[in-house]
């Protein structure tokens, strides 16, 4: 109670100018935050016409999202001084922006790894028409899940939890739940033996 009442005595002797420039931050990257969104896609895709097709894009909304916690970031680094924020505040806020940016752009990486994307298309297009979808369908989705445990690694480490013990847990654990589903284990390979053979096309 006593640095929430600290905070509060602080936060009513700071300047209302300053208060109100970390308001216009948050409000300046919240407007804008489509539009740099845009200009950030459309630097990427400067073939595309069609301003429908690049708010469709899977890097957009995790784009925007990740502006409006840029804006409320900065805001909060701009009143560190006049508000007498503590290091451990800034850590925590420094840590919550790296979170959520690294969840934000994990999202749209896996999205960009769907049926529906452009970049599933263009792939369909170069290869073989002999290979069949589920088999794409099947490699995306081992694309996604390896894009998901990489930004997990990443959260983890950011929260400063020993990677060291963690990754000698999974191993153990790896190895007792393949003795305890072998039946499992050997139905999967099964199945990667078929996408792999095509012994028969739906």
């Amino acid at each position: 109670m006593g640095q929430i009442t600290n905070l509060i005595e602080n936060i009513a002797t700071v300047q209302v100018v300053d208060i109100l420039i970390a308001l216009g931050m948050i409000l300046f990257f919240r407007i804008f935050s489509s539009s740099f969104s845009y200009i950030i896609i459309r630097m990427f895709k400067i073939r595309e016409k069609k301003a429908k097709n690049i708010r469709e894009s899977a890097f957009y909304h995790p784009l925007k999202i990740f502006f409006v916690i840029l804006g409320f970031y900065l805001a909060i680094v701009f009143l560190k001084e006049p508000c007498k924020l503590t290091d451990d505040v800034m850590f925590v806020a420094y840590k919550a922006f790296i979170i959520i940016s690294t969840i934000s752009f994990a999202r749209g990486l896996a999205a960009s790894f769907t049926p529906k994307s452009s970049f599933y298309q263009k792939i369909k297009e170069k290869t073989s028409k002999d290979i069949e979808d589920s088999m794409f369908d099947f490699a995306l989705k081992i694309v996604r899940a390896i894009i998901y445990i990489i930004a997990g690694f990443i959260i983890i480490t950011v929260l400063g939890v020993n990677l060291n013990g963690l990754v000698a847990g999974l191993g153990i654990g790896g190895v007792i739940l393949t003795l305890a589903a072998q039946d499992t284990a050997k139905n999967v390979f099964a199945g990667l033996v078929v996408f792999l053979d095509k012994p028969f096309i739906v």
